[in-house]
């Protein structure tokens, strides 16, 4: 009875590999929009294993794929197409409906003469999803990546650190590329890739946020920079994907939040530089001098200077603002500044709600007021936030006088006014803030000529127009 159990596990297990060697080659589609062309072998848990037409071996989260291909994935899983577990090797592709004559020859030697040499590093984009291993949930990443250099090629293990991404080291700098954009690929690019056509439409990514590729997580969103080279408190990215699990705004939204692990990742490349390379200069810029007998010191951001200061707020004052329908939520463990938004009640916020912050005035260092129905009367109460540091007035009906109560403004650095209007003569009061270092002036009333004489003014602030 047991001769006759195995020879039909055996003869079962012979007909799943007969299924297996009848999938053809076909084009699959990731969720950002990406096309490649391969034959599903075998999957493991939510990864399915493909063999691409080099013959080489690639694992691909369940995740990553559109919903076609997720449909037909799950379609052969339930014929029992596909076997369960990753594949020693991948076969060597079939060529005309016939596989190659050399695929008959034994021998160690001839095996390795067989196997295709590594592709050029140029062949995949890199932070491409073929570029780093993806580990399931669970499973030690060091194991993951002990296990895949046992599997590779000799060709493959020596280029192991470089291609296949995973965790770095203690003392390993951090390598965009290598280490945080496969986290990002895999969490965040579903909202924030490129702008792609689905019914004839053009879907832009939410919140006008593109984190593809380094370039465009430095060059962050309308509202400002998402990241600060060398600042914690000062990088939103940062903020957003370290709040609480139960915190409505963290990020991502769907799935998993980021463990302590790639938190680690993302904060060390922070203060690094946020460097596109390990090799590349930090991306930090130098901090103003400061009138001091004391030597100043560069780990200091102007939020932990302000934040000093500050006492700390309390429940009742919190409460009391958030009755006007905003989120205020804090910056840092650190000091006690909070950021203010009205991202949920915008269109029903007016003057009077900014009356609820009275007590809470000093420990406002951010404030969205982005599509809020507020006047220029509004900014006669802003100015009395003297610890204000990032202000959006992003479409708004905000214009040239409500500027004229900012400009006495000592702490202020950052300031939207797309969609407003705010014309050149706004912008005599801008030039009276010193302390300015970005302002964002897109589909506003200003002509270039103002924008001009802005520049001219404060040749080292960032002006976008």
């Amino acid at each position: 009875m047991v001769w006759f159990r195995a020879g039909i596990l055996f003869v079962l297990a012979g007909f799943c590999l007969v299924a297996w060697a009848q999938e053809t080659f076909r084009k699959f589609t990731t969720t950002t929009g990406q096309a490649f062309t391969g034959r599903v072998l075998s999957y493991e848990g939510r990864t399915f294993y493909f063999q691409g037409k080099d013959g080489k071996l690639y694992p691909v989260p369940y995740d990553r794929l559109s919903t076609p291909d997720k449909s037909y994935l799950i379609k052969l899983v339930q014929e029992k197409k596909l076997p369960k577990g990753k594949p020693q090797t991948a076969k060597p592709p079939v060529q005309n409906g016939k596989k190659d004559d050399t695929s008959s020859q034994t021998g160690s030697d001839n095996a390795e003469k067989l196997k295709p040499p590594p592709p050029p590093k140029p062949q995949f984009r890199p932070g491409s999803f073929f570029s780093y291993i993806p580990v399931p949930l669970g499973q030690d990443p060091a194991e993951a990546l002990a296990h895949s250099s046992t599997d590779s090629t000799p060709q493959e293990v020596g280029e192991t650190s470089a291609d296949a991404g995973g965790m770095p080291g203690p003392d390993e700098p951090i390598d965009f590329e290598k280490h945080l954009m496969p986290m990002i690929e895999e969490s965040c690019l579903d909202c924030h890739g490129a702008p792609y056509v689905k019914n004839g439409r053009t879907i832009p990514p939410k919140a006008g946020l593109r984190l593809d590729s380094h370039e465009w997580i430095i060059k962050g969103n309308l509202d400002g920079a998402i990241v600060s080279p060398g600042s914690l408190d000062e990088s939103t990215l940062y903020q957003v994907i370290t709040l609480d699990p139960d915190d409505p705004e963290i990020m991502p939204p769907k799935g998993e939040p980021w463990d302590d692990e790639q938190i680690s990742v993302l904060e060390r490349w922070i203060l690094e530089g946020a460097k596109p390379r390990p090799d590349a200069p930090s991306l930090a810029t130098k901090s103003k001098p400061v009138e001091s007998k004391t030597e100043p010191d560069s780990s200091v951001s102007r939020l932990d200077v302000i934040g000093k200061k500050v006492r700390p707020a309390s429940r009742p004052q919190l409460e009391a603002a958030m009755k006007s329908g905003a989120l205020v939520s804090p910056l840092s463990e650190k000091h006690s500044l909070v950021r203010v938004e009205f991202s949920s009640a915008a269109y029903q916020t007016t003057d009077s709600d900014l009356s609820l912050f009275s007590n809470l005035k000093n420990n406002i260092s951010h404030l969205d007021l982005s599509k809020t129905k507020i006047s220029d009367q509004a900014l006669g109460t802003v100015q009395g936030y003297r610890n204000l540091v990032w202000l959006s007035l992003r479409n708004t009906q905000i214009g040239d006088r409500g500027l004229e109560s900012l400009a006495k403004m000592e702490e202020l650095t950052y300031i939207n006014l797309v969609g407003t209007k705010v014309t050149d003569k706004g912008l005599e009061s801008l030039s009276l803030i010193k302390s300015l270092e970005e302002v964002y002036l897109w589909n506003s009333k200003v002509s270039e000529k103002g924008v001009e004489n802005l520049r001219n003014t404060l040749p080292e602030v960032k002006i976008i127009f």
